[in-house]
Protein backbone atom coordinates (compact mmCIF):
# COMPACT_ATOMS: atom_id res chain seq x y z
CA UNK A 1 0.00 0.00 0.00
CA UNK A 2 3.23 1.92 0.53
CA UNK A 3 3.71 2.31 -2.85
CA UNK A 4 0.16 2.95 -4.25
CA UNK A 5 -1.00 6.17 -5.60
CA UNK A 6 -3.30 7.98 -2.75
CA UNK A 7 -6.51 8.24 -4.58
CA UNK A 8 -8.02 9.72 -1.63
CA UNK A 9 -5.48 12.54 -1.18
CA UNK A 10 -5.98 12.93 -4.81
CA UNK A 11 -9.65 14.04 -4.94
CA UNK A 12 -9.19 15.56 -1.32
CA UNK A 13 -11.45 12.89 0.54
CA UNK A 14 -10.95 11.06 3.59
CA UNK A 15 -10.63 7.34 3.64
CA UNK A 16 -14.23 7.12 4.80
CA UNK A 17 -16.04 9.35 2.20
CA UNK A 18 -19.41 8.29 0.65
CA UNK A 19 -19.49 7.78 -3.04
CA UNK A 20 -21.63 10.84 -3.27
CA UNK A 21 -18.92 12.98 -1.63
CA UNK A 22 -16.37 10.95 -4.02
CA UNK A 23 -18.30 11.74 -7.06
CA UNK A 24 -18.82 15.44 -6.17
CA UNK A 25 -15.23 16.03 -5.36
CA UNK A 26 -13.90 14.29 -8.95
CA UNK A 27 -16.19 16.62 -10.97
CA UNK A 28 -14.88 19.71 -9.11
CA UNK A 29 -11.64 18.76 -9.35
CA UNK A 30 -12.10 17.46 -12.99
CA UNK A 31 -13.51 20.65 -14.11
CA UNK A 32 -10.51 22.83 -12.50
CA UNK A 33 -7.78 20.89 -14.75
CA UNK A 34 -9.89 20.40 -17.72
CA UNK A 35 -7.49 20.20 -20.66
CA UNK A 36 -10.09 22.60 -22.52
CA UNK A 37 -9.81 25.34 -19.60
CA UNK A 38 -6.22 24.90 -19.65
CA UNK A 39 -4.89 25.15 -22.89
CA UNK A 40 -1.32 23.55 -23.67
CA UNK A 41 -0.91 23.22 -19.95
CA UNK A 42 0.73 19.64 -20.15
CA UNK A 43 0.14 19.61 -16.09
CA UNK A 44 -3.33 20.30 -16.19
CA UNK A 45 -3.46 17.41 -18.77
CA UNK A 46 -1.39 15.36 -16.46
CA UNK A 47 -3.57 16.09 -13.31
CA UNK A 48 -6.59 15.42 -15.42
CA UNK A 49 -5.88 11.85 -15.98
CA UNK A 50 -5.20 10.99 -12.60
CA UNK A 51 -7.77 12.55 -11.34
CA UNK A 52 -9.70 10.44 -14.09
CA UNK A 53 -7.76 7.39 -12.57
CA UNK A 54 -8.41 8.17 -8.91
CA UNK A 55 -12.20 7.97 -9.93
CA UNK A 56 -12.36 4.74 -11.68
CA UNK A 57 -11.05 3.20 -8.93
CA UNK A 58 -13.09 4.96 -5.24
CA UNK A 59 -15.75 5.65 -7.88
CA UNK A 60 -16.11 1.61 -7.95
CA UNK A 61 -17.15 -0.33 -4.84
CA UNK A 62 -15.57 -3.55 -5.83
CA UNK A 63 -12.09 -1.48 -7.05
CA UNK A 64 -12.32 0.22 -3.62
CA UNK A 65 -12.10 -2.50 -1.55
CA UNK A 66 -9.36 -4.18 -3.32
CA UNK A 67 -7.51 -0.80 -3.29
CA UNK A 68 -7.97 -0.34 0.72
CA UNK A 69 -6.95 -4.09 1.33
CA UNK A 70 -3.41 -3.85 2.54
CA UNK A 71 -2.99 -7.55 1.94
CA UNK A 72 -4.18 -6.98 -1.65
CA UNK A 73 -1.77 -6.88 -4.64
CA UNK A 74 -3.93 -4.10 -6.36
CA UNK A 75 -2.70 -2.55 -8.93
CA UNK A 76 -4.30 -0.34 -10.90
CA UNK A 77 -5.83 -1.01 -14.97
CA UNK A 78 -7.94 1.14 -16.64
CA UNK A 79 -9.96 -1.33 -18.66
CA UNK A 80 -10.13 -4.05 -16.05
CA UNK A 81 -13.03 -5.99 -15.05
CA UNK A 82 -15.96 -3.77 -13.31
CA UNK A 83 -16.73 -0.49 -12.41
CA UNK A 84 -15.71 1.76 -15.88
CA UNK A 85 -13.78 0.66 -18.90
CA UNK A 86 -11.31 3.27 -18.90
CA UNK A 87 -11.16 7.28 -19.81
CA UNK A 88 -13.53 7.12 -22.45
CA UNK A 89 -16.11 5.27 -20.25
CA UNK A 90 -15.97 7.63 -17.16
CA UNK A 91 -16.55 10.61 -19.66
CA UNK A 92 -19.42 9.37 -21.33
CA UNK A 93 -21.01 8.25 -18.31
CA UNK A 94 -20.35 11.69 -16.75
CA UNK A 95 -22.13 13.42 -19.83
CA UNK A 96 -24.75 11.11 -20.14
CA UNK A 97 -25.52 10.20 -16.78
CA UNK A 98 -25.97 13.40 -14.77
CA UNK A 99 -22.35 15.12 -15.08
CA UNK A 100 -21.77 17.96 -17.96
CA UNK A 101 -18.66 19.57 -18.41
CA UNK A 102 -19.82 22.50 -19.81
CA UNK A 103 -17.16 25.23 -20.86
CA UNK A 104 -18.47 28.05 -22.63
CA UNK A 105 -21.34 26.54 -24.00
CA UNK A 106 -24.86 26.26 -23.40
CA UNK A 107 -28.05 24.89 -22.32
CA UNK A 108 -31.33 24.54 -23.90
CA UNK A 109 -32.74 27.50 -21.68
CA UNK A 110 -30.90 30.14 -21.94
CA UNK A 111 -30.73 34.03 -20.25
CA UNK A 112 -31.10 36.99 -22.22
CA UNK A 113 -28.05 39.35 -22.17
CA UNK A 114 -27.82 42.39 -20.18
CA UNK A 115 -27.84 45.43 -20.69
CA UNK A 116 -25.50 48.52 -19.34
CA UNK A 117 -26.14 52.45 -18.44
CA UNK A 118 -24.16 54.91 -17.43
CA UNK A 119 -25.43 57.63 -14.56
CA UNK A 120 -23.61 60.22 -13.58
CA UNK A 121 -24.38 61.24 -9.81
CA UNK A 122 -23.40 64.26 -7.93
CA UNK A 123 -22.16 63.74 -4.46
CA UNK A 124 -24.90 64.80 -2.46
CA UNK A 125 -26.93 62.26 -4.43
CA UNK A 126 -24.67 59.66 -3.54
CA UNK A 127 -24.88 61.05 0.42
CA UNK A 128 -28.68 60.75 0.48
CA UNK A 129 -29.51 58.00 -2.14
CA UNK A 130 -32.00 59.04 -4.86
CA UNK A 131 -34.50 57.93 -7.46
CA UNK A 132 -34.22 57.76 -11.37
CA UNK A 133 -36.61 57.30 -14.34
CA UNK A 134 -34.96 56.29 -17.23
CA UNK A 135 -36.47 55.23 -20.90
CA UNK A 136 -34.47 52.37 -23.05
CA UNK A 137 -34.90 50.03 -25.40
CA UNK A 138 -34.48 46.64 -24.28
CA UNK A 139 -35.27 43.36 -26.30
CA UNK A 140 -39.11 42.44 -25.76
CA UNK A 141 -41.03 39.06 -26.38
CA UNK A 142 -42.83 39.77 -30.29
CA UNK A 143 -46.28 40.47 -29.78
CA UNK A 144 -47.31 39.21 -33.33
CA UNK A 145 -46.24 35.93 -32.34
CA UNK A 146 -45.97 35.47 -28.56
CA UNK A 147 -42.45 35.18 -28.44
CA UNK A 148 -42.16 31.80 -30.47
CA UNK A 149 -41.34 32.93 -33.66
CA UNK A 150 -43.76 31.62 -35.68
CA UNK A 151 -46.91 32.40 -37.71
CA UNK A 152 -49.95 30.53 -38.74
CA UNK A 153 -47.55 29.37 -41.84
CA UNK A 154 -44.91 28.85 -39.68
CA UNK A 155 -43.88 24.79 -38.57
CA UNK A 156 -40.77 23.32 -36.65
CA UNK A 157 -37.98 20.90 -38.02
CA UNK A 158 -36.19 19.02 -35.68
CA UNK A 159 -32.68 20.41 -36.33
CA UNK A 160 -30.66 17.80 -37.92
CA UNK A 161 -27.20 19.20 -36.05
CA UNK A 162 -28.19 18.33 -32.27
CA UNK A 163 -31.56 15.59 -33.14
CA UNK A 164 -33.58 18.40 -30.82
CA UNK A 165 -31.38 18.34 -27.87
CA UNK A 166 -30.33 21.98 -28.41
CA UNK A 167 -26.81 20.69 -27.39
CA UNK A 168 -23.98 19.02 -29.23
CA UNK A 169 -20.89 17.50 -28.03
CA UNK A 170 -17.20 18.11 -28.84
CA UNK A 171 -13.61 16.91 -27.71
CA UNK A 172 -12.18 13.31 -28.39
CA UNK A 173 -10.61 10.73 -26.46
CA UNK A 174 -11.60 10.84 -22.46
CA UNK A 175 -13.12 15.00 -23.29
CA UNK A 176 -16.34 15.14 -24.05
CA UNK A 177 -17.62 18.99 -23.62
CA UNK A 178 -21.27 19.56 -24.12
CA UNK A 179 -21.77 22.98 -26.07
CA UNK A 180 -25.35 25.09 -27.19
CA UNK A 181 -25.97 23.96 -30.56
CA UNK A 182 -24.76 26.15 -32.96
CA UNK A 183 -27.69 25.96 -36.12
CA UNK A 184 -30.93 25.81 -34.01
CA UNK A 185 -29.32 27.65 -31.11
CA UNK A 186 -29.83 25.48 -28.45
CA UNK A 187 -34.01 25.49 -29.14
CA UNK A 188 -33.50 22.13 -30.99
CA UNK A 189 -35.57 23.17 -33.91
CA UNK A 190 -35.77 25.19 -37.19
CA UNK A 191 -38.02 27.33 -38.01
CA UNK A 192 -39.31 27.04 -41.64
CA UNK A 193 -41.47 30.15 -43.40
CA UNK A 194 -40.69 32.29 -39.58
CA UNK A 195 -42.90 34.84 -38.22
CA UNK A 196 -41.89 38.14 -40.49
CA UNK A 197 -41.92 40.96 -37.95
CA UNK A 198 -39.16 39.16 -35.30
CA UNK A 199 -37.57 36.63 -38.68
CA UNK A 200 -38.14 34.10 -36.03
CA UNK A 201 -36.26 35.17 -32.93
CA UNK A 202 -39.31 35.97 -31.14
CA UNK A 203 -37.87 39.17 -29.74
CA UNK A 204 -38.04 42.91 -30.72
CA UNK A 205 -36.85 45.91 -29.42
CA UNK A 206 -39.44 47.67 -27.61
CA UNK A 207 -39.56 50.30 -25.20
CA UNK A 208 -39.53 50.81 -21.65
CA UNK A 209 -39.76 53.28 -18.82
CA UNK A 210 -38.21 52.01 -14.98
CA UNK A 211 -37.77 54.37 -11.92
CA UNK A 212 -35.00 52.76 -10.32
CA UNK A 213 -33.92 53.32 -6.51
CA UNK A 214 -30.53 54.32 -5.77
CA UNK A 215 -29.34 53.55 -2.24
CA UNK A 216 -26.88 56.10 -0.20
CA UNK A 217 -23.80 55.34 0.06
CA UNK A 218 -23.00 54.20 -3.80
CA UNK A 219 -19.90 55.41 -4.76
CA UNK A 220 -17.87 56.00 -8.12
CA UNK A 221 -17.06 52.83 -10.19
CA UNK A 222 -20.42 50.90 -8.86
CA UNK A 223 -22.02 48.84 -11.05
CA UNK A 224 -25.95 48.05 -9.87
CA UNK A 225 -27.57 44.86 -10.80
CA UNK A 226 -30.98 45.28 -11.54
CA UNK A 227 -32.14 41.54 -12.03
CA UNK A 228 -34.58 41.18 -14.92
CA UNK A 229 -35.00 44.71 -16.79
CA UNK A 230 -32.60 43.43 -19.80
CA UNK A 231 -33.18 41.55 -22.69
CA UNK A 232 -35.63 38.90 -23.28
CA UNK A 233 -33.84 35.71 -23.92
CA UNK A 234 -34.91 34.55 -27.53
CA UNK A 235 -38.23 32.59 -28.10
CA UNK A 236 -38.85 33.66 -24.55
CA UNK A 237 -36.72 30.31 -24.16
CA UNK A 238 -34.91 31.11 -20.48
CA UNK A 239 -34.95 33.92 -18.10
CA UNK A 240 -34.79 38.07 -18.72
CA UNK A 241 -31.31 39.78 -18.91
CA UNK A 242 -30.13 42.49 -16.22
CA UNK A 243 -30.32 45.97 -16.20
CA UNK A 244 -26.47 46.95 -14.83
CA UNK A 245 -26.12 50.64 -13.88
CA UNK A 246 -22.94 51.96 -14.35
CA UNK A 247 -21.61 54.77 -10.94
CA UNK A 248 -19.91 57.67 -12.09
CA UNK A 249 -19.48 61.13 -9.55
CA UNK A 250 -19.75 64.31 -11.00
CA UNK A 251 -16.38 66.46 -9.63
CA UNK A 252 -17.38 68.53 -6.46
CA UNK A 253 -16.42 72.23 -5.97
CA UNK A 254 -15.48 71.66 -2.12
CA UNK A 255 -14.82 68.21 -1.20
CA UNK A 256 -13.10 65.27 -2.40
CA UNK A 257 -14.59 61.55 -1.33
CA UNK A 258 -11.67 58.83 -0.44
CA UNK A 259 -13.35 56.11 0.17
CA UNK A 260 -15.91 57.00 2.60
CA UNK A 261 -14.45 60.36 3.91
CA UNK A 262 -14.67 63.32 2.53
CA UNK A 263 -11.36 65.94 2.34
CA UNK A 264 -12.07 69.57 1.66
CA UNK A 265 -9.73 72.68 2.41
CA UNK A 266 -9.85 75.09 5.54
CA UNK A 267 -8.82 78.27 4.28
CA UNK A 268 -7.19 80.19 7.09
CA UNK A 269 -5.44 83.90 7.71
CA UNK A 270 -1.84 83.57 8.92
CA UNK A 271 -3.44 86.15 12.06
CA UNK A 272 -6.29 83.92 12.80
CA UNK A 273 -3.98 80.49 12.99
CA UNK A 274 -1.10 82.51 15.20
CA UNK A 275 -3.92 83.51 17.78
CA UNK A 276 -6.71 80.78 17.94
CA UNK A 277 -10.01 81.18 16.70
CA UNK A 278 -13.38 79.89 16.06
CA UNK A 279 -15.07 78.77 12.61
CA UNK A 280 -17.80 77.59 10.87
CA UNK A 281 -17.82 74.88 8.56
CA UNK A 282 -20.97 73.75 6.54
CA UNK A 283 -21.07 69.48 5.77
CA UNK A 284 -22.30 68.36 2.58
CA UNK A 285 -25.41 68.26 3.64
CA UNK A 286 -25.80 71.23 4.98
CA UNK A 287 -25.03 71.17 8.37
CA UNK A 288 -23.35 73.94 10.38
CA UNK A 289 -20.97 72.71 12.30
CA UNK A 290 -18.31 74.64 14.58
CA UNK A 291 -14.54 74.27 15.20
CA UNK A 292 -11.93 75.72 17.10
CA UNK A 293 -8.57 76.45 15.70
CA UNK A 294 -5.54 76.34 18.51
CA UNK A 295 -2.93 79.19 18.69
CA UNK A 296 -0.16 78.56 16.28
CA UNK A 297 -2.27 76.03 14.04
CA UNK A 298 0.24 74.70 11.22
CA UNK A 299 -0.15 74.89 7.78
CA UNK A 300 -1.59 71.72 6.58
CA UNK A 301 -2.80 70.54 10.02
CA UNK A 302 -5.74 68.05 9.91
CA UNK A 303 -9.13 68.60 11.83
CA UNK A 304 -11.35 65.29 11.96
CA UNK A 305 -15.39 65.94 11.96
CA UNK A 306 -16.56 62.14 12.83
CA UNK A 307 -19.17 60.70 11.54
CA UNK A 308 -20.01 63.85 8.74
CA UNK A 309 -18.31 61.69 6.38
CA UNK A 310 -20.45 59.73 3.41
CA UNK A 311 -22.61 56.79 4.32
CA UNK A 312 -21.11 53.39 3.79
CA UNK A 313 -22.62 51.64 0.74
CA UNK A 314 -24.56 49.01 2.97
CA UNK A 315 -25.97 50.79 5.90
CA UNK A 316 -22.55 49.79 7.74
CA UNK A 317 -21.87 52.80 9.55
CA UNK A 318 -20.68 56.48 8.18
CA UNK A 319 -17.20 58.11 7.09
CA UNK A 320 -15.51 61.12 8.00
CA UNK A 321 -14.94 64.51 7.06
CA UNK A 322 -11.44 65.67 7.47
CA UNK A 323 -10.54 69.18 6.39
CA UNK A 324 -6.93 70.58 6.01
CA UNK A 325 -5.66 74.37 7.11
CA UNK A 326 -4.40 76.17 4.35
CA UNK A 327 -2.79 79.66 5.42
CA UNK A 328 -3.45 82.41 3.77
CA UNK A 329 -0.98 85.11 3.42
CA UNK A 330 -1.65 88.57 3.20
CA UNK A 331 -1.04 90.90 0.49
CA UNK A 332 -0.67 94.79 -0.41
CA UNK A 333 0.22 95.35 3.00
CA UNK A 334 -0.10 99.41 3.61
CA UNK A 335 2.31 101.35 5.36
CA UNK A 336 0.74 101.05 8.68
CA UNK A 337 0.68 97.27 8.76
CA UNK A 338 4.36 96.71 7.34
CA UNK A 339 5.15 99.03 10.40
CA UNK A 340 3.35 97.02 13.09
CA UNK A 341 5.09 94.11 11.38
CA UNK A 342 8.24 95.61 11.37
CA UNK A 343 8.18 95.83 15.14
CA UNK A 344 6.38 92.61 16.00
CA UNK A 345 9.41 90.85 14.21
CA UNK A 346 11.76 92.76 16.97
CA UNK A 347 9.44 90.73 19.44
CA UNK A 348 10.93 87.08 21.04
CA UNK A 349 9.17 84.67 19.32
CA UNK A 350 9.35 86.70 16.17
CA UNK A 351 12.60 87.38 15.75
Amino acid sequence: MADRKDYYKILGVKKDATQDDIKKAFRKLSIKWHPDRNKGSKEAEAKFKEIAEAYEVLGNEDKRKEYDNPKSSFEFNSGGNGGFGGFDDIFSHFTHGGFDFDFGGGTQQVKGTNIKITFELSLEDMMTGTKKKIKYRPLTLCTHCGGSGMDENSRKRTCKTCGGTGNVFGGSGFMHIRQTCPTCGGVGYIIENPCSHCNGHGIVRGEKEVELELPKGIYDGLNLSYAGLGNAAPHGNGQQGDLIVHITQTPHKKFERKGDDLYFNINLKVINALLGCKINITTLDGRILQAKINKGTADGTQLRFKGYGMPKFGNRGVGNMIGTVKLIMPSDLNSKEVELLKELRKEEHFK
